[in-house]
């Protein structure tokens, strides 16, 4: 268990040179006061006990689940029983809150939302500032603030620009520990054929590959439906280059800032001369183009494929479909030359709900009381044992040995695979996103081709070279 609690710990240490918004400094400050007399308002927050307040919910059914989230609204309830909370949970829910947004239905609008990319909605004041949440105490303890608790990359990463005032400021406060992407594989098999669980260089994943397409087995599937979850396996691999070509600051920096050329670099080059090479050999599945995420998946879970690139949450997303022998294992695709260098691994920031601007102050102040609670250890335990979840946001989880046995398989292979290798992580975050009509034209070419680029239909330079004209198009557009 020590190797396990000390894992945790590498994840928020190694993570600490990931992106930084320019997050303010905290400043102390109360709870959510309203004036009101002490016997009239709950203690750990001030918020009145006698005004019936209702709230609307409505967050993404996902491979997470659900369940935890709304375990975590019954109790609030009961915690404050003169709030109400209509908790809605569908795998569409993005679609219906955009719907409600470009319908101008805002008199209808969720009091609390998930919602991936608020741009837009931030630079019109749409989102609620959650920043103080920082200065608080959690729920179950009272001697130490959430800024205390929570290492500074998921502090810093919390962060968005795009606000009306010209400053940084929270619009999710993170809850909910990231994912863990790379490929994923069942132990039992490997083992079964010898083939190699931890290769350390480049050479030596070419000839795993190798070995496992000559016993009759497809090395490696991922979805071509949604071609991003290669980046799972592969996403960080050109800031593993710029560090081995001494430029990982300036190829940092010029990632985070949208500084053009992007995916012409030599680094983007060579990760897709990479990956188009493996393609060439013959590495990838069959038919990868028509797979959505689960089928993909299942070539896995089936023995049809030997390794997945995908994300911890993958255990939890199959559950049903996992054979009883099955064993979840992990590694990262090491691109050095020697098996001492650093292997990057790509990990996801936290989650967070948002919360509508446009609201009485009372039902902001609540939906900011649920987004604390949803830090409570017993949440946090359930996001990690029925969630799939990696739970780094409250860094005193790992002190609790019990509460760190509940980890998933999927997640708990991909903390031993950093435990035992020399590993680094990226975030994959900018520091802004980009609204224009051409930013998103780039982005849907390089999503419809990735299948493409690493199966050989697609020339990978005539792609790139067409997705950073688009996003320098894009950012011309934005500038104006």
């Amino acid at each position: 268990m020590k190797k396990v609690i000390s894992t945790f710990l590498v994840i928020a240490m190694l993570l600490s040179f990931a992106a930084c918004n320019g997050a303010p400094a905290t400043s102390q400050s109360s709870g959510a006061s309203t004036g009101s007399t002490a016997g009239e308002v709950y203690p750990e927050n001030g918020l009145p006990k006698d005004v019936e307040v209702t709230l609307k919910m409505c967050v993404n059914e996902s491979g997470t689940g659900s369940e935890f989230k709304e375990k975590a609204v019954e109790q609030f309830m009961e915690r404050f029983p003169n709030v109400t909370i209509e908790f809605t949970a569908m795998p569409a829910a993005y679609t219906l809150i955009d719907t409600k947004i470009q319908a101008g239905d805002i008199d209808d609008m969720y009091d609390i939302i998930e919602y991936d990319s608020p741009e837009q909605l931030i630079a019109a004041g749409k989102i609620e500032m959650v920043d103080d949440l920082w200065d608080r105490t959690p729920y179950d303890r009272d001697d130490v603030t959430m800024r205390e608790l929570t290492t500074d990359v998921y502090y810093e990463l919390s962060y968005t620009e795009g606000w009306p005032d010209g400053e940084a400021h929270v619009s999710a406060f993170p809850f909910m520990g990231g994912s863990g992407g790379g490929l994923y594989f069942n132990k039992k098999q490997f083992e079964e054929h010898g083939w190699n669980q931890n290769p350390r260089t480049w050479q030596e994943f070419l000839d795993l590959c190798e070995d496992i397409k000559a016993d009759g087995v497809a090395p490696i599937v991922f979805t071509g439906v949604y071609g991003d979850y290669l980046n799972q396996a592969f996403g960080t691999k050109p800031f593993e280059l710029a560090e081995k070509n001494g430029n990982l600051e300036a190829f940092t920096e010029n990632y985070r800032a949208w500084q053009m050329p992007l995916y012409t670099t030599p680094e983007y080059m060579e990760t897709y001369e990479r990956i188009s090479s493996l393609g060439q050999k013959g590495y990838f599945a069959d038919g990868i183009a028509a797979l959505n995420h689960t089928q993909a998946q299942m070539k896995l879970l089936q023995g049809e494929a030997a390794m997945c690139s995908t994300g911890t949450w993958v255990g939890n997303e199959m559950a049903d479909a996992t054979p009883e022998d099955f064993e979840w294992g992990f590694m990262g695709v090491p691109f050095g030359d020697d098996p001492d260098d650093p292997i990057w691994l790509y990990s996801s920031k936290g989650w967070g709900y948002r919360i509508w601007a446009e609201k009485p102050e009372l039902n902001k102040k609540w939906a900011k009381e649920l987004c604390l609670w949803m830090v409570n250890m017993d949440l946090q335990e359930d996001m990690a044992e029925n969630g799939g979840m990696i739970p780094t946001i409250r860094s005193d989880y790992a002190e609790d040995e019990a509460r760190m046995e509940k980890v998933q398989e999927a997640p708990r292979a991909y903390m031993d695979y950093i435990n035992n290798n020399n590993v680094k992580f990226e975030s994959l975050e900018h520091r802004f996103m980009l609204t224009s009509a051409k930013a998103a034209q780039a982005q849907k070419t390089l999503d419809e081709s990735y299948a493409g680029m690493a199966t050989g239909s697609l020339d990978y330079k005539e792609v790139l070279a067409r997705v950073d004209a688009l996003y320098t198009e894009g950012l011309a557009e934005e500038a104006k």
